[in-house]
């Protein structure tokens, strides 16, 4: 098997697979699991991984790694019904996608990837009253904090 023709190969077979179950009411056994889109995404992200670990290619699994989570996000929220998509929970997905890219490649983005795994987490660990904070005026304004960070990291370090 050519190496170059993983990807291309495994997306031509898993959708004509899919596509002949789905004519064969095959997938009747499991209904909704595997007739839902966000599979697509998902399946997608999983080959890219298999192929971004298998040559060690770290681009392909950031890409893996952002489809898969971003697939499993969605499925969670409109399929299974366990939560709802929001900027946290995507920030958590960008944020292991770039973990698996450090722990993968050339030891850049640590940093990239433990800050938005924080901000991803930091709404949905705290309470909303904590982060509305409407009785004081001075730390309702916590959404400054990141941007000026951001500002500095653009224009002043270098």
């Amino acid at each position: 098997m050519k190496q170059r023709y993983m990807l291309p190969g495994g997306l031509l077979l898993l959708t004509g697979l899919y596509f002949l179950a789905l004519k064969m009411n095959a997938l009747d056994i499991v209904p909704g699991v595997l007739t839902a889109w966000p599979v697509i995404p998902a399946g997608v992200g999983i080959l890219l991984l298999l192929e971004g670990f298998s040559r060690k290619d770290e681009q392909r699994m950031f890409a893996g790694t952002l489809l898969t989570g971003m697939g499993a996000a969605f499925y969670g929220a409109y399929e299974l019904g366990l939560w709802q998509i929001s900027a946290p929970l995507m920030l958590l997905v960008i944020g292991a996608a770039f973990l698996v890219k450090y722990s993968a490649g050339r030891r850049e983005g640590l940093g990239t990837a433990l800050l938005l795994l924080a901000l991803g987490a930091l709404p949905l660990l705290l309470p909303v009253s904590v982060l509305s904070l409407s009785g004081n005026a001075w730390l309702s304004w916590w959404p400054v904090i990141p941007v000026v960070l951001g500002l500095y990291f653009l224009f002043v370090r270098r």
